[in-house]
């Protein structure tokens, strides 16, 4: 709210001098380009992306997951693409869901022997 009210205020301060300008450079004054200067600067001001890191770190806020859930759809999708097997596929699903986080999970693996499981 107070950032749209600062923003029009910029907009309506770079219209009078841009205005002001383009009537004085008329007039044949030297000193026209000052207040043409002051408007386009606040016409860059409001065009420009004054921060793009804020939108970047908003866009992501809720993106941020559980790397557990991360891993599971990793898992899932290189599944899906048939990348890795059935056999190959359950087995890191037991790791994962054994464990609390993901590091965990690649060291239970690194210590579980590799089996064929029961159907």
């Amino acid at each position: 709210m107070a950032r749209e009210m600062v923003d029009h205020a910029i907009l309506a301060f770079s219209m009078v001098a841009a205005l002001l300008g383009v009537t004085m450079l008329a007039a044949g004054e030297l000193f026209a380009l000052g207040p043409l200067l002051v408007g386009v600067l606040g016409f860059a001001y409001l065009k420009a992306e004054r921060n793009p890191l804020e939108r970047w770190f908003r866009s992501h806020e809720d993106t941020v997951t559980d790397p557990q859930e991360d891993a599971l759809t990793v898992l899932r999708e290189r599944y899906a693409r048939g990348d890795i097997d059935r056999p190959e596929f359950e087995r890191r699903l037991d790791d994962l869901l054994q464990t609390e986080t993901v590091e965990q999970a690649k060291e239970h693996h690194d210590e579980t022997p590799v089996r064929e499981r029961s159907k």
